[in-house]
C-alpha cells in the first residue's frame, strides 16, 4: 500500500525545515545581540569613560586649589647634589666541595 511519499522526498522536505530552522536561529542571534549586548557594552563603554573623565577633572581642579591656596612667598627647594661612595668589589672565593655520589654515601653497594 502506497501512501504517497516517497522517503527520498521526506528527506527533502526534513532538509529544508531543518535550513529554515538555522535561518531563523541565526536571525534571533543576530537581533539579541544588535539589541542587548552591544547596546549593553556601549553603555559600559561610556560610563567608563565618564568616570575616567571625572577623576581627571576632579584631580585636575584639585590640584589647582592647592596651588592657589599655597603662599606664593615660599621659594621651591633647591636639589642636592647626590655623592656616590666608591667601595671595593667584592670577591667571592670558591669552597671546595666534597663530592660523591648519594648511594655511597648511603652506604649502599653500586646498583647493578
Amino acid at each position: 500500500m502506497k501512501t504517497g511519499f516517497s522517503a527520498e522526498a521526506l528527506r527533502a522536505g526534513i532538509n529544508i525545515q531543518k535550513k529554515r530552522l538555522k535561518k531563523l536561529s541565526f536571525r534571533l542571534k543576530v537581533k539579541l545581540f544588535l539589541t542587548v549586548i552591544l547596546p549593553g557594552l556601549a553603555a559600559l563603554l561610556a560610563l567608563q569613560t565618564v568616570k575616567t573623565f571625572l577623576r581627571i577633572y576632579l584631580r585636575d581642579s584639585a590640584s589647582s586649589a592647592a596651588m592657589d591656596g599655597e603662599d606664593a612667598s615660599q621659594t621651591p627647594m633647591e636639589p642636592e647634589p647626590v655623592t656616590l661612595e666608591m667601595s671595593p668589589p667584592d670577591f667571592i672565593t670558591p669552597k671546595p666541595v666534597k663530592s660523591e655520589i648519594v648511594w655511597q654515601s648511603a652506604g649502599q653497594k653500586t646498583p647493578r
